[in-house]
């Protein structure tokens, strides 16, 4: 509960300056607006960080097994750390070998958590010189690829004695790291859980005043063909949707407000419910391509609702694609929703085109 309560303002937040940012602001603007979008995700960040230490102690953690475009996950932390870099004065550049696979099975949330403590540690302690991520292929078999990442920098580095303590919870490098750059000392801590909880091995190798390297490797499932392709070129256009009866039940009006706005942009047919309840009359009375639906609702919530849907003797019924829309991280619900049969989910705060894409990837 409590995390889902600290989630959804702040799903609120990071949703709305999404809608500000698409809105064509003035220059002026768009400096406010782009330092709003980083602190509630710098907020974000922490409250997951706390959230899903509390979850690693109960051992209460699961890894997704879904098709993720490593490339473009990528593309994402040099979009995201770059400014940073540049903010401070520093270079950050990223090296990829030349034989990495685009697609991977696995958990691109859990891996993009992992990078981005890494860099963002890593862009914090340093204030000369620069950051390097690296990504190699270090093994290939029948469907299986292990890769290995690096991220290493020219920053303040750390005395050997404490080498073995930075993946200690809230423990930092030295007695005054926190009062001079900040951090809760669980970045490293969930790092070396969510690497170890995956079969893979982190470590560290560290200089005082010549900077660390922090490597890691995991192994990931390849998929069976590159569907990548295929898929994109409906997604370029942003038009594969238009048309489509989409119901949304969702109870926050604020959510259900930014979520419209994507969908009405990309041409669907909108209706809303605000609880599951409701959303079971309205799918016996009219016929939809795609459900989305907020697992949290009053009166009926998503899960319960979901429940009767696919139990429905009536095929068109039973067969709805559904996309849930959840602020918890899927290991909190997953105890319930195991057997339920949801197409797919999003998680709030969501990024437009990561809807988009799952929507057309279920929709009939």
């Amino acid at each position: 509960t409590m995390s889902h309560e600290i989630r959804t303002p702040l799903n609120e937040v990071i949703g709305i300056t999404n809608l500000l940012y698409q809105g064509n602001p003035r220059e002026d603007q768009m400096e406010y607006i782009k330092t709003l979008r980083f602190s509630a995700n710098h907020l974000l960040t922490l409250v997951n960080d706390i959230l899903d230490f509390n979850k690693m102690e109960a051992g209460k953690i699961v890894f997704e097994k879904t098709e993720f475009d490593l490339l473009s996950l990528i593309e994402d932390i040099s979009r995201s750390y770059s400014h940073r870099a540049v903010d401070k004065g520093i270079d950050f550049a990223i090296e990829k070998s030349d034989d990495l696979p685009s697609m991977l099975i696995g958990d691109p949330i859990r891996l993009n958590q992992i990078i981005s403590n890494l860099v963002s540690n890593a862009i914090k302690f340093t204030s000369q010189g620069g950051v390097k991520f690296k990504i190699l292929l270090k093994e290939k078999r029948n469907n299986r690829a292990v890769l290995e990442f690096s991220v290493s920098d020219t920053g303040i580095g750390i005395e050997t004695e404490m080498l073995e303590e930075v993946f200690e919870s809230y423990t930092q490098a030295t007695a005054d790291t926190t009062r001079k750059y900040g951090g809760t000392g669980l970045g490293l801590a969930i790092c070396k859980r969510l690497v170890d909880l995956q079969g893979g091995k982190i470590s560290v190798i560290s200089e005082p005043g010549k900077g660390s390297e922090f490597i890691f490797s995991i192994e990931y499932i390849l998929p069976l063909a590159d569907t990548r392709a295929a898929d994109h070129s409906a997604a370029d256009t942003m038009k594969g949707l238009t048309g489509k009866r989409i119901l949304v039940a969702e109870d926050n009006k604020i959510n259900f407000f930014v979520a419209n706005k994507f969908l009405e942009s990309w041409g669907v047919i909108v209706t809303h419910v605000e609880n599951g309840s409701l959303a079971l009359d309205e799918v016996n009375k009219n016929e939809y391509d795609l459900i989305i639906m907020d697992l949290h609702m009053p009166v009926m919530d998503g899960i319960e609702a979901t429940r009767i849907i696919r139990n429905s003797e009536d095929k068109k019924i039973s067969q709805i694609p559904i996309v849930a829309l959840t602020a918890a991280v899927m290991s909190e619900s997953h105890d319930k929703i195991e057997n339920l049969a949801i197409n797919d989910y999003v998680l709030k705060p969501f990024k437009p085109k990561d809807l988009y894409d799952r929507l057309l990837k279920h929709v009939r």
